[in-house]
Order: structure tokens, then C-alpha cells, then sequence
């Protein structure tokens, strides 16, 4: 196999973005912590072409007789950036944004045990259907 033939799916440009996506589904992301307790990412999904950012923040952290639980919230969102020349997927823009918020609520019990709870709310501006 040429070489050219191997990499021909940086010829393809975006749809593939630019070889990273051949081989199969993948996710790129990066994450950086600008401040104590706060996380924020961006990243990229090869289904749908999904852009999103997400932002972590530890509310409370479990201390010894002061906080019994850690608590986080965490939040992302999305923008699918599928091609729709004929607009069969997506009648507006906004129909391509989706979100996700979730509270960690969290208790280390022990050097080998923790327990978490996480309340989650998704949301999504357009979801496909079938019409009669």
C-alpha cells in the first residue's frame, strides 16, 4: 500500500478532520486548570462533527469535621456542525446546540470505598421524530 493511499483520508479535510477520525470514533479533547477548583475543555467527536466545552467546578471539598461530602457541578455544551445543505436535519441553527448539567455530590468513606451521586438534567434543541 503507497503512502499516499494510506493517508488519503487527509484529502478528505474536515469530514475526517484532516485523518485524525479514520480509523474509527474518537473523541479529542483538552483540559486546563486556570484557577484552584476550576477545570474547563473543549474537544471534538467524529459522530456528528460534535464541538463542545465543558467547565468543572469542586463547590466543597470533604474535610474532616467541617464537610462531610465533596460537591461539584459540572456543565457542557455542544454544537453539532454536521454538513445539512438541504436542511433536513436542522430547520435553525440553535436546533444544533445540546446541554448537560450535573451536580456531584460525593463521600470518600474509606482509603478503599467512596460513594457518588450525580443528579443530571440533559438537554437537547432538536430531536428527530417521526411525523404522521
Amino acid at each position: 500500500m503507497d503512502i499516499m493511499h494510506r493517508f488519503g483520508t487527509v484529502k478528505n479535510g474536515y469530514e475526517d478532520f484532516w485523518g485524525f477520525f479514520a480509523p474509527s470514533n474518537i473523541r479529542m479533547g483538552a483540559s486546563y486548570v486556570p484557577i484552584d477548583r476550576l477545570q474547563v475543555g473543549i474537544g471534538i467527536t467524529k459522530r456528528n462533527m460534535l464541538w463542545d466545552a465543558s467547565a468543572k467546578y469542586a463547590i466543597i471539598t470533604q474535610t474532616p469535621h467541617k464537610y462531610p461530602v465533596s460537591v461539584s457541578f459540572y456543565t457542557n455544551m455542544a454544537y453539532d456542525t454536521r454538513k445539512d445543505k438541504d436542511g433536513s436535519i436542522f430547520k435553525y441553527k440553535s436546533q444544533r446546540m445540546s446541554f448537560f448539567h450535573q451536580l456531584l455530590i460525593a463521600r470518600k468513606v474509606t482509603d478503599k470505598f467512596s460513594v457518588q451521586v450525580a443528579p443530571s438534567l440533559s438537554h437537547q434543541n432538536a430531536v428527530n421524530g417521526y411525523f404522521t
